[in-house]
């Protein structure tokens, strides 16, 4: 029942995947803190301000929800299921974080005073993408 639909040329590989390899599939590019945090690649910091939000960066990762995990993958690296075991992560004093989607690089702005300002920051970014992408899922 599981190989119905599966067009000819990928037949041979799906015909020795079986409910195991799929569930091993999923598991690999599913979405959890725990991954994150081992994705996030450790940082050479300059200064006390870039390990301050750094700090901020992994505090927040630990107490998100997976829809907001899932939200915060996809505007790291343009995915929101894990197709990379390394994130990046790099300081600028310009305004917004902005993220490099080809080279999972995620450049995180230094003007935070404190973490709220960081968290609040990131929910009405991570809230405007599912927004949006809601908005173009149903449009089609």
């Amino acid at each position: 029942m599981i190989h119905q639909g599966i067009p000819d040329q990928h037949r041979l590989f799906w015909t020795d995947l079986g409910i195991d390899g799929i569930a091993n599939i999923y598991r690999l590019l599913s979405v959890s803190a725990e991954k994150f945090l081992d994705a996030v690649q450790e940082c050479e910091f300059r200064n006390e301000a870039e390990q301050r939000i750094y700090n901020y960066l992994i505090r927040m990762i630990e107490s998100m929800k997976i829809n907001s995990l899932r939200n915060f993958l996809r505007f790291w690296t343009g995915s929101s299921v894990f197709i990379t075991d390394k994130l990046f992560v790099i300081f600028t004093y310009g305004y917004s974080p902005f993220a490099h989607t080809c080279g999972s690089t995620l450049e995180l702005p230094l003007h935070y005073n404190n973490y709220q300002e960081f968290e609040v920051e990131w929910d009405a970014i991570l809230n405007n993408i599912q927004e949006e992408w809601t908005w173009s899922m149903d449009s089609l």
